[in-house]
């Protein structure tokens, strides 16, 4: 009885910060308490074991992880989008707040040469208040976005003054009558500026190149510019030099 009444409890207070006069205090508030923030990952609780197996931790669906690849420092932020996610209806209705974002480190970290950050809804998904900030957040932070939900492989390289990053959505993780698997294979160029993006698909029993389907890429392949922000890529060598690559489905 007294579990029924804590999530009950917690159940009313997630719906206040969907009120018109919610703030990002209140998403502080109530992210801060422990017992209030346990009972409202519990359905998270697979993911956070997968989580733990990378970035020693398990309280947390939030995390931040630095891997060395060919001598580049690539630091990995994985922030949680769905700890307010309630099934179908919750376009517009779900929060990350500023407070799960400053729990990771600061975008000008002397650490890392690139950053990425990976997201499972799109911003349209988020409440209006916390989806005008912490999209901003994000895209002056990241250097690639990755992201997912809507099962269609679509790709952005985008701009601002002396400022870019490039956004990735990912396609389907299963298959059905609407939605074939898919994933991309990421790799990136630091040395020379360049990231190359594959699209791939399961189709009649193989994986096959993507043609025709992603804008940009009508042989399946795209190559956008590697801008890492407020960080230089190490090295001086001209040579292509692949640094890292990334599937994703």
């Amino acid at each position: 009885m007294n579990r029924i009444r804590i999530n009950t409890t917690v159940s009313a207070l997630r719906d206040k910060l969907l009120d018109d006069d919610a703030t990002q205090t209140m998403i502080a508030e109530f992210l801060e308490a422990r017992e209030r923030r346990r009972l409202c990952l519990i359905p998270r609780h697979d993911y956070l074991r997968f989580v733990s197996r990378y970035a020693a931790q398990f309280d947390t669906p939030w995390w931040s992880k630095v891997f060395r690849l060919n001598g580049f420092r690539v630091r990995v932020v994985g922030l949680c989008s769905s700890w307010m996610a309630k099934g179908k209806g919750d376009r517009g209705k779900l929060l990350v707040g500023r407070w799960q974002v400053n729990r990771i480190p600061p975008a000008d970290d002397s650490n890392v040469d690139f950053r990425i950050i990976l997201l499972h809804h799109r911003w349209a998904y988020l409440a209006e208040y916390d989806a005008h900030e912490i999209e901003e957040i994000v895209h002056k932070q990241a250097d690639l976005v990755l992201r997912g939900h809507t099962h269609t492989q679509r790709s952005w390289a985008i701009s601002y003054p002396q400022d870019a990053f490039i956004e990735h959505e990912a396609g389907s993780a299963y298959e059905d009558s609407r939605y074939a698997n898919s994933f991309q294979m990421i790799e990136l160029y630091p040395n020379v500026g360049k990231m190359r993006v594959q699209y791939w698909v399961w189709f009649r029993y193989e994986w096959v190149v993507v043609k025709n389907m992603v804008p940009g890429a009508p042989a399946g392949i795209a190559v956008f510019p590697l801008m890492c922000k407020r960080r230089e890529a190490p090295g001086t060598s001209t040579t292509p030099e692949r640094v890292g690559r990334s599937t994703r489905g």
